[in-house]
């Protein structure tokens, strides 16, 4: 990442998904907070999209919602579609809990 710019949003990515791993949520969170940025800053949808989804998944929970509409809207516009699985998934949980 240090050479090439364009892989530190997915060095960001993976390492929000170590620290999510790991127990550390708020340290993933700002993780993939920088990803998205550097990101955006290079024009890249993809990881725009990635992050977007990491953060709608196993981000705050007030902003979850406005994470889902950018990941499925920035993956669907770069034919990464098959990214959003996990999404579905995760709102048929959701559907399924009782409150």
């Amino acid at each position: 990442a240090r050479l090439n710019p364009i892989g530190r949003p997915l060095v960001d990515l993976l390492r929000g998904q170590i620290a999510f791993l790991d127990g550390a949520p708020a340290d993933a969170q700002a993780s993939w907070t920088a990803a998205l940025g550097q990101a955006e800053a290079l024009g890249l949808r993809l990881w725009q999209g990635r992050a977007h989804l990491s953060l709608a998944l196993h981000g705050d929970r007030r902003d979850r919602d406005r994470h889902r509409a950018a990941a499925e809207h920035l993956l669907r516009r770069c034919g990464a579609d098959f990214r959003l699985g996990p999404l579905g998934r995760y709102r048929a949980l959701l559907s399924s809990t009782v409150d």
